[in-house]
């Protein structure tokens, strides 16, 4: 079995969400690389190029996002033989049941609601972080060659 590299995928289309989102995953993870995407395709892009053993701990992401909403992206994910192990953590500022019902039908991981604050943002990260880092045992990758088919 082969390791996962120490990194988090973020994918947020607001600019300063990622920084407040970033500046709250430093606070607790210095060790952590933080790789950020301001949409979907980048994402996709970029884990088709990647090692086996350059998949993410996991992927935060947004659901409202233009062009390619989180749903699209959390369904190509899903779709793909390579990259479905990836866990998946819907971070989104909607609170609506049928949302979350959709992330969880499509294969997310959790749902979390964005915090109003920055403070309970940092404690909400710190927690998923630990839990990720620390408890959950992931598998191996396999090759991301082909994502759709």
């Amino acid at each position: 079995m082969e390791s996962r590299d120490m990194s988090i995928f973020i994918v947020d289309d607001d600019e300063d969400d990622r920084l407040l989102i970033r500046n709250a995953l430093l606070d607790v993870c210095s060790d952590t690389k933080l790789v950020f995407f301001s949409n979907g395709e980048d994402l996709l892009n970029d884990l088709i190029a990647l090692r086996d053993d350059k998949f993410p701990m996991f992927i935060l992401l947004d659901l409202n996002m233009p062009t390619m909403t989180g749903f699209d992206v959390l369904q190509a994910l899903r779709a793909s033989d390579q990259l479905r192990c990836i866990p998946v953590l819907v971070l989104s500022g909607t609170n609506y049941e049928s949302a979350i019902r959709e992330c969880y039908g499509l294969g997310a991981n959790a749902f979390m609601s964005k915090p109003t604050s920055f403070t309970e943002l940092t404690n909400m990260l710190a927690i998923t972080h630990r839990f990720w880092s620390n408890t959950v045992r992931l598998p191996g990758a396999v090759g991301a060659t082909t994502l759709l088919r």
